[in-house]
């Protein structure tokens, strides 16, 4: 493997949802096309904070803001029932962050896709199997 991939590399099914991983941290460049009717990322958590950075189309994202500590998802509902949360509209050039066990969902405004760049750490083992890894031969030098 290498520390680079261009986008030539990128499998042409992988285009519209590319993730690309280190050793700590993952990066996953998403394109939705909408569908009406359909919610396009329905509630769900996960492990891992997430930042992201929407690049084109416009969006509603809900992230639950009284989240529970991650050992205690056994007894929590993947759906907003009554959980506070902050609902906001996102653009291109916005930024979000999603705490790691926060439910969140994302819903496409209009009738044109959203993209976005996100970043989680740490990695995501659900999509390491259609990361493309990013590794050097040589570990690098402690900063100091």
């Amino acid at each position: 493997m290498s520390l680079f991939a261009r986008r030539e590399e990128i499998p042409e099914k992988m285009r519209g949802h590319v993730i690309v991983t280190g050793e700590t941290l993952m990066m996953q460049i998403v394109t939705i096309v909408p569908e009406p009717g359909k919610e396009e990322v329905p509630p769900h958590r996960h492990n891992e904070e997430q930042l992201g950075y929407i690049l084109e189309g416009e969006c509603e994202l809900e992230v639950e803001t009284n989240h529970p500590p991650t050992a205690n998802w056994g007894s929590c509902p993947d759906k907003f029932a009554g959980q506070p949360s902050e609902k906001r509209i996102l653009k291109a050039g916005d930024f979000f962050r999603i705490p790691a066990g926060a439910l969140h969902r994302l819903k496409i405004l209009g009738n044109k896709p959203v993209s976005w760049i996100a970043a989680y750490h740490p990695v995501r083992p659900d999509y390491l199997p259609n990361a493309i890894k990013l590794e050097s031969k040589h570990r690098p030098l402690p900063f100091k």
